[in-house]
């Protein structure tokens, strides 16, 4: 026998139904659920063989002059694809011409292939769940109206819908058009392990191949060490791989020298991924299945196209489900989960992939999954990459890609990171000018206790000095200048009243004492302790501030020329304008109150400024 009895995965022919076993219950009653409607739903979870059993085990039930069965997948448009498979199975000639069936309705197109053959017509939808994966709702509709006016009519026509169970909610769209459609179904289960040995053996004493005694079960043990139920894509690839070594004999030795189920996935895997029609892509999306450990990992469709940016690789949506729906319906992937994740079926096959994933992307896929622990982190503890988490991402910022969320998490990192250094920046530049003052402050106040020294020192020699006494007063006023201390000042009063003593005489005449001082200036005692005073812009007068809340001016000569008797508050400061009009006196409570040189009020204003920084000094 040429051909392998065990190589019919996706298409199937008469040879194929000859050598269908295992099935007979499941089949028979298969067979009798045709016959209740003229809709049939047939469901299971994926991998359970429901193909098989309508398109060999079914079709053995018939003759060839009993049905017509023509098979539809969805392709781009399921109606479109189910008026070419029509029109591909009409031989009558008026039928064949191309005009005339443009504009026959699917009703007549079904009624003339009907009467070409005389045969019951089975439109069998195989992987109908990509009608709800792929299509649009008008796609839908239009469907549904097809199907319910053809179930309406006396055309002898069935419909077999093929759906794996995670998508059986999608036929509620159907219901209200087609209630019957729920009302006859059957379930597919997996194949145990008692029909899986008739699977092996059946086909193998159709070819004539021998059996060792004990075969089936081991070859059986090997596939599913931890399960009753048999993987039946990996059982097929399994005696397919030992009929090519050995055509003629399967024996327990040829098992244990054929290698384990992860060298059988892998040669299985390079065939299915070498027949895509873009391989690179097919590849690309097994490796998000894959993790950095080189175990399975369940993942979104969006995740998946996460991963093929992370390696720089762009796969459109709708590639990309196509892909996802090969890679199922050849046993590959298992279906999506309750929360539409996709994982590998067998651990053999992510060690597989594994194995492809080149030194460059494990590097990005470690740093993609470094950058998705720390996103997670941040999320329940709010802690950012630090400096060296980004210096190790920085090395492959240009050669990844990463979705949004994690671009602006990596961000937000940096963002922090340059605001710490540019805190420290601030506090070290702040040190350093503190410790600048420091050093200028003491520099300062070391020359000046210096200076001070060397004026009290002066100021001492002024006094006590044989100089004259204009010498000596210009002497201790120097020392002054330099040093306003308590020596320095009382240096210059003791010389100064020492000066105007000499100036002081007897006059005969008058028969008193003259005291030329008084004319140079007669200042005349306050009531109050002076607290501040100062000259006037133009040197004419002199004003300041007493211990009694009020402000006192004269004029050069000692002469009183206005007193602004007691304030509301202690004074801060007093200011006379350049023409000496105006008097300003700011007090501790904010407020500025403005006199003219007559005496009189002029107005006052409130502010924070004076009193702010009177507070700061206190």
């Amino acid at each position: 026998m040429n051909k392998s009895p065990f190589k019919f995965l996706d298409s199937y022919t008469k040879e194929d139904k000859k050598i269908f076993f295992g099935r007979d219950k499941e089949t028979e009653e298969l067979y009798q659920k045709v016959f209740e409607s003229k809709v049939l739903l047939v469901y299971g979870v994926s991998g359970t063989g429901k193909s098989s059993l309508i398109h060999c085990g079914l079709a053995n039930k018939f003759n060839d002059s009993d049905w017509l069965p023509i098979n539809i997948r969805r392709g781009a448009n399921i109606n479109d694809s189910l008026v070419r498979a029509i029109e591909k199975e009409i031989t009558s000639t008026s039928s064949r011409n191309d005009e005339n069936k443009k504009k026959l309705t699917l009703k007549k197109q079904l009624r003339n292939l009907y009467l070409d053959n005389f045969k019951p017509i089975y439109l069998i939808f195989d992987q109908f769940e990509e009608l709800f994966i792929f299509g649009s709702k008008p796609e839908r509709e239009d469907f549904i109206k097809s199907v319910k006016t053809i179930v309406d009519s006396d055309l002898n026509c069935k419909f077999l819908f093929v759906i794996r169970e995670e998508y059986l909610a999608g036929i509620t769209e159907f219901e209200k058009q087609l209630p019957q459609i729920m009302q006859n179904r059957i379930r597919i289960e997996k194949m145990g392990r008692s029909n899986a040995i008739q699977a092996i053996e059946g086909p193998c004493k159709y070819a004539n191949i021998n059996l060792e005694k004990g075969f089936s079960e081991a070859l059986i043990e090997k596939l599913s060490p931890d399960s009753a139920e048999v993987e039946l894509t990996y059982l097929q690839v399994y005696l397919d791989k030992l009929y090519k070594e050995s055509e003629n004999s399967f024996t327990l030795s040829l098992i244990d020298s054929f290698g384990d189920v992860k060298d059988l996935l892998g040669s299985f895997l390079d065939e299915q991924i070498a027949e895509l029609e873009s391989p690179e892509e097919g590849l690309t999306i097994l490796k998000a299945f894959v993790s950095t450990k080189g175990t399975k990992r369940q993942i979104t469709e969006s995740e998946v196209t996460d991963y093929a940016l992370t390696l720089g690789k762009k796969i459109e949506s709708e590639q990309l489900r196509s892909l996802i729906q090969k890679f199922i319906s050849l046993r590959i992937l298992r279906d999506k989960d309750e929360n539409n994740r996709y994982e590998l079926r067998h651990d053999a096959l992510a060690a597989k992939i594994y194995e492809k994933i080149t030194l460059v992307e494990k590097e990005l896929l470690e740093v993609r999954q470094f950058i998705e622990n720390a996103y997670d982190n941040y999320q329940r503890r709010k802690i950012l990459l630090n400096k060296d988490d980004l210096a190790y991402f920085a090395f492959y910022e240009e050669k990844i890609i990463l979705n949004e969320e994690l671009i602006q998490f990596v961000i937000k990192s940096k963002d922090k990171l340059h605001e710490r250094i540019k805190t420290v920046k601030y506090l070290s530049f702040s040190a350093a000018i503190l410790l600048i003052l420091t050093l200028g402050l003491v520099y300062y106040y070391a020359i000046n206790l210096l200076n001070e020294g060397k004026a009290n020192k002066q100021a001492l020699v002024a006094i006590h000095s044989s100089f004259d006494v204009k010498s000596r007063l210009d002497k201790a006023i120097d020392a002054f200048l330099i040093t306003k201390s308590p020596e320095t000042e009382l240096a210059v009063f003791a010389i100064f009243n020492e000066a105007l003593k000499k100036l002081n005489y007897f006059d005969s005449i008058k028969g008193k004492m003259v005291y030329p001082e008084k004319s140079i200036f007669d200042f005349k005692s306050c009531t109050s302790n002076i607290l501040d005073a100062n000259f006037s812009n133009d040197n004419k007068l002199i004003f300041g501030s007493l211990a009694d809340s009020s402000v006192q001016i004269w004029d050069i000569s000692g002469k009183e020329v206005l007193k602004i008797r007691n304030q509301n508050d202690s004074i801060v400061n007093v200011v006379l304008s350049n023409d000496n009009n105006l008097i300003a006196i700011s007090l501790k409570n904010g407020t500025t109150n403005f006199w003219n040189i007559k005496g009189d009020s002029l107005f006052s204003l409130k502010h924070s400024i004076t009193n702010h920084f009177y507070n700061s000094l206190v």
